[in-house]
């Protein structure tokens, strides 16, 4: 193996999905691209066993989206662990990603402050 090469992403199993700012169906749609391993999607914070707090050690924005693999999988979403900053993964859509089906994903966050931005200063 050269250096370059980037392991394959790996299907997330149980675990929290956690994106920085307020999640609606545009800013999803604004955010999709083809991630350098192939899969095309919107990056998340995601990681098996990795708290809320964890997740937003690296998001900027003071409120975060929350959700979960769980119930993204039960709307038919794939979540994968995808090279980046902090525990980056990426939710695959489809081509053709219609505005309603983003709508759909959204509304499987919940808009919280970010608890990595909580505290003196903030």
């Amino acid at each position: 193996m050269d250096g370059a090469s980037e392991p394959p992403a790996r299907r997330l199993g149980p675990a929290l999905v956690v994106r920085g700012g307020t999640i609606t169906a545009a800013s999803l749609k604004r955010g999709v691209g083809q991630h350098r391993s192939g899969i095309r999607g919107f990056s998340v914070q995601a990681l098996e066993g990795k708290s809320i707090e964890q997740l937003c050690e690296k998001i900027k924005h003071s409120t975060v989206g929350v959700s979960s693999v769980d119930a993204l999988n039960q709307l038919g979403y794939s979540v994968f662990e995808t090279v980046g900053i902090g525990f980056h993964a990426t939710v695959e859509v489809p081509e053709g990603w219609t505005e309603t089906a983003a709508a759909n994903v959204a509304a499987a966050f919940e808009s919280r402050p970010n608890p990595a931005k909580i505290g003196p200063g903030w």
